[in-house]
């Protein structure tokens, strides 16, 4: 597959296209993506809207050898969170987990963090950072690039984010990946109707 960055797809296009793509759906050679491409994303995710513009989102970028340290991050509080305390299976772990990383050429987590001086409570700003997390799942569609939304249990441990370097008082909202994607899958959404109250008086 060409690693070409072709047109964006438009709006609507893209929103009907994303998919969350599971690893067997990803191409197997897997060049790096170009810096200017991963800024453009997440640029968008930082146009997401936020109560009072608080602007709350915090992105930590993982490409290279900087996947084996998210990789060892989250096998560490894996390891903490089933108490695993035998080196040979927390290092059959880390052995998994970096396998995993592996899969991907771009690993993005998602954070929110509330700022100091905020009137607004904390969960809005976990919304505004979902949102950014949206605007980049459906921009890494539109160049297309495939994409999980990933809340493991791992990166959910209260160690994981500390580890990794965000600054104190941050909550996870989720990570993904970045890659070239195989074979696309379809998409299924019940009518629309079905989930709508429209009051008209």
């Amino acid at each position: 597959m060409s690693t070409d960055i072709h047109p964006p797809l438009d709006t609507a296009t893209a929103i009907r296209a994303r998919r969350s793509v599971p690893y067997g759906r990803l191409s197997a050679e897997q060049p790096e993506l170009p810096d200017a491409l991963i800024w453009t994303l997440l640029e968008a995710a930082h146009w997401a809207p936020s109560h009072g513009n608080t602007q709350p989102w915090r992105f930590g970028v993982f490409t290279g050898a900087g996947r084996a340290r998210l990789a060892d991050v989250l096998a560490a509080s894996l390891a903490e969170h089933k108490g695993v305390t035998d080196a040979a299976e927390v290092a059959e772990l880390r052995a998994t987990q970096q396998e995993t990383q592996a899969k991907a050429p771009v690993w993005i987590v998602v954070a929110a963090q509330t700022p100091a001086s905020t009137k607004f409570p904390s969960y809005e700003e976990d919304w505004a950072a979902a949102a950014a997390m949206q605007n980049l799942l459906l921009a890494a569609r539109s160049h297309g690039l495939g994409s999980k939304w990933i809340t493991s249990a791992a990166l959910m441990h209260p160690t994981t984010l500390p580890a990794l370097g965000f600054e104190e008082g941050c909550r996870p909202i989720g990570m993904l990946y970045l890659a070239q994607v195989e074979e696309w899958p379809e998409g299924r959404r019940d009518p629309v109707a079905q989930k709508v109250l429209w009051v008209r008086e």
